[in-house]
């Protein structure tokens, strides 16, 4: 099977921040993080055109042999960063099996788009071998009044007691954490490429540049099986009217397993679609987020479309 055949996503994604991908240039700083489940791996991003990737793994409580070296690398950042504490405001459905969750914004606290923090449950009712802490992409923008975080559920303690745990529950949040933010030249177009929750991040982004109103041109392209998997999308497409900057396109692989008629883009993502939506756009630079997979594939894509590693950015969300 060729990588690119790896693009029909099969999004039962998670939002716990894992792998980053293969590119070269020079990197400005290192991005790390815990979780409980399948691990978290390190990237190394760079400023402006060029950014690089390293894919390394760490877990609680697993045997990993570069373990030591990144926690000693997030141990470092975490004396640079905040603990605080938070209470739960609100949670909701956003998709099928899929569920945001608000907390209050910790005075002082600050962040950019793109970036994440660790959540750590505070004497939980449950717990199992996964652990009681999880990263998590902040997908609310900055200037909205609450903390928001999306994710996927599936049976575990953590999520099962994100799930039921009253509102006003406190919980511990670290961070903010990571580089995976918007280039700062504006004159550069920026294409997002997002399948199922790995939309997180990109939620954060563009919202903020319709408030703020970025002088970014932004083309993301939204890679799901259905329309009711897709978090946000509603959200998304209506947020067009607002930034006429910012274009939304919603791809999906199995339109036919859907209660709803779709009339958007369908199928696998190919060379020849990506062009049709971002032909028209000058040099622009490519970030790519979702499952392992589907990153992989993504980035091979855009290798044959001629696109050099120094234009793409990228960040793999494990599920757990």
């Amino acid at each position: 099977m060729r990588r690119t055949d790896l693009i029909p996503f099969l999004l039962g994604s998670e939002d716990r921040r894992t792998p980053g991908t293969v590119a070269s240039g020079q990197s400005n700083g290192t991005e790390t993080g815990q979780g409980g489940d399948s691990g978290k791996q390190a990237s190394v991003t760079g400023l402006a055109n060029n950014v690089c990737f390293l894919t390394s793994k760490t877990n609680f409580g697993r045997d990993n042999a570069k373990c030591d070296r990144l926690q000693s690398i997030h141990g470092r950042e975490r004396k640079r960063m905040g603990a605080f504490h938070t209470k739960l405001v609100k949670r909701g459905d956003v998709a099928e099996g899929t569920m945001a969750f608000y907390f209050e914004k910790p005075p002082g606290f600050q962040f950019k788009p793109g970036q994440y923090v660790d959540v750590i449950l505070i004497n939980p009712p449950e717990k199992d071998d996964e652990g009681i802490a999880r990263s998590f992409s902040i997908a609310s923008a900055p200037f909205e009044e609450d903390l928001m975080f999306a994710t996927r559920m599936r049976d575990t303690a953590f999520k099962r007691v994100l799930k039921s745990m009253p509102l006003g529950t406190e919980v511990e949040i670290e961070g903010p954490y990571g580089s995976f933010v918007l280039h700062n030249n504006a004159v550069r177009p920026a294409v997002l490429l997002a399948g199922g929750i790995g939309i997180t991040p990109f939620r954060s982004m563009v919202v903020q540049a319709a408030e703020t109103r970025l002088p970014h041109r932004m083309v993301l392209m939204y890679c799901n099986r259905r329309p009711e998997d897709a978090a946000f999308l509603e959200e998304l497409l209506k947020l067009q009217s607002l930034n006429e900057k910012f274009t939304c396109i919603g791809l999906m692989t199995a339109p036919e397993r859907s209660h709803r008629h779709w009339e958007g883009e369908k199928g696998r993502l190919s060379v020849d679609m990506l062009m049709r939506h971002s032909k028209h756009l000058a040099d622009p630079i490519y970030y790519v987020v979702g499952p392992p997979g589907m990153v992989d594939g993504v980035h091979t894509l855009l290798n044959e479309a001629g696109v050099n590693d120094d234009n793409i950015r990228s960040e793999e969300f494990g599920g757990y």
